[in-house]
């Protein structure tokens, strides 16, 4: 809810491509979480494509404020800022957990093996 309020205060340009990402993402967790697992191996993709156009267009968008171009007014900064660091929270966390299914995946091998 806060990194939504944030992406798209004063309307900066490009929040459709993060919302648009971002809406996919969760319309198909929400659909795997329903039962649906056809999505399963989608999921990791769509998550880590979404975070890193979402960071990428954050520093795009605060560049481009900081040098006084298009997409926004300065007075926004602070909403890029809390944009960059909710994502990248989220990023780091995504890959924590990715990490963990595969090392969970190794350790369940290697009972097998034994």
């Amino acid at each position: 809810m806060y990194l939504t309020y944030a992406r798209v205060i004063l309307y900066p340009s490009g929040w459709k491509v993060f919302a648009f990402l971002n809406t996919l993402h969760h319309a198909f967790m929400y659909a795997y979480f329903a039962g649906a697992t056809a999505f399963s191996n989608i999921l990791p993709w769509t998550g880590t494509v979404q975070l890193v156009v979402g960071i990428v267009g954050e520093a795009f968008v605060v560049w481009d404020m900081m040098r006084g171009g298009n997409c926004g007014r300065r007075e926004g900064l602070w909403a890029s800022f809390l944009g960059m660091g909710l994502l990248g929270t989220y990023f780091v966390l995504w890959i924590g957990d990715l990490k963990g299914k595969e090392t969970k995946g190794v350790e369940k091998e290697g009972m097998k093996e034994e």
